[in-house]
């Protein structure tokens, strides 16, 4: 257990020192991972076009990890590090979208089986469990309170203009909400939160039902201000 707590530390940790260096030196920033592959770049060949940003960060942060001085796994054994990477590797992965109906699918099937009392279940259940909480975390712009909120949705949607802008010069065609002639944000994110988000935070609050309430509160008054929004026409288009 305890190298399972180390394992989540480790992640925490990665997340907070490693993501800023390597947004300081990617190629690949802001972009989606269908972008990379549909421009053949290099991260895509190199990871064979599964999840390449979710795989890049990893093998980036580990290498910046197995750096002598930033090390603070070298003590573990052999087999404790195995575990660790391997855990790690694992929730990382699973922010990929691509990802979100198996988690759901996992954590529903695992519910079934053990129930909601995370102390009864194995550690493949409990793997299943982190990996929910970590795509959770990855999408909680949307449950945020809604100053916050709104304006993160701004953000997010600038940048999939940008993309949508680099598709148009390279004769791509546009991805879904990357075409910002056209863009309506309430209604993407009517529809992000009702058919992703609402999901999501309904599994977290059957196995951490403080997190997930509190969370599922934001939701519903963003919900609320989007479905306004939607209905004045509002769409927030540059």
């Amino acid at each position: 257990m305890k190298v399972f707590h180390l394992a989540c530390l480790c992640l925490a940790l990665l997340y907070c020192f490693a993501s800023d260096y390597i947004e300081c030196f990617t190629v690949a920033a802001g972009v989606t991972n269908d972008f990379l592959i549909n421009t053949q770049h290099e991260l895509a060949i190199t990871y064979n076009d599964n999840s390449v940003n979710e795989n890049y960060h990893l093998a980036s942060s580990f290498k910046l990890l197995l750096r002598p001085q930033n090390n603070f796994l070298a003590h573990l054994s052999k087999d404790d590090y195995a575990f660790v990477r391997s855990l790690v590797v694992d929730i990382v992965l699973a922010t990929d979208m691509k990802q979100h109906h198996r988690l759901l699918a996992d954590l529903n099937a695992d519910l079934s089986l053990f129930g909601p009392d995370l102390s009864n279940w194995n550690a493949m259940a409990r793997t299943h469990a982190l990996c929910i909480i970590m795509h959770c975390a990855d999408i909680g712009n949307c449950v945020k309170p809604n100053p916050l909120s709104m304006e993160w949705a701004k953000r997010v949607n600038e940048e999939f203009w940008e993309q949508g802008e680099k598709e148009r010069s390279l004769g791509l065609p546009l991805s879904p909400l990357n075409n910002r002639k056209s863009a309506n944000v309430p209604r993407s994110q009517k529809v992000f939160l009702d058919l992703f988000a609402k999901p999501c935070y309904e599994a977290l609050s059957r196995i951490a039902p403080v997190s997930g309430q509190a969370a599922m509160s934001h939701f519903s008054v963003n919900m609320q201000r989007w479905e306004e929004l939607v209905k004045q026409g509002v769409t927030m288009r540059p």
